[in-house]
């Protein structure tokens, strides 16, 4: 299932945005992230992705799955739909495997 044709995960990356007080344009959603990766991991393994720039966990909550977190992350740059094509990511965070 593509990012952009869920509404479930539109509606809770907007509605989470305000919450936290963060641009839309500026965030992105990590799904599936393991419940033990450290925030210090998941802002290293995220800014791999080159076209994301600097990149800051600003909230977590329980992901979708048991034992993983549904993490929201604010990026420096603006995240441009037309250029940032990516349906799905996986890292590999050293011991914590594909998320």
């Amino acid at each position: 299932m593509a990012f952009a044709s869920s509404p479930l995960l539109l509606a809770e990356l907007s509605k989470w945005c305000k919450e936290v007080e963060i641009e839309e344009a500026h965030a992105i959603l990590l799904i599936g992230v393991p419940a033990t990766t450290e925030v210090s991991c998941i802002e290293d393994a995220v800014q791999m992705v080159k076209a994301l720039w600097r990149v800051r966990v600003r909230d977590l909550t329980v992901g979708p799955s048991p034992g993983t977190l549904l993490i929201l992350c604010k990026c420096r740059e603006v995240i441009d739909p037309a250029v940032f094509q990516l349906n799905y990511c996986f890292l590999r965070v050293k011991s914590h495997g594909r998320w």
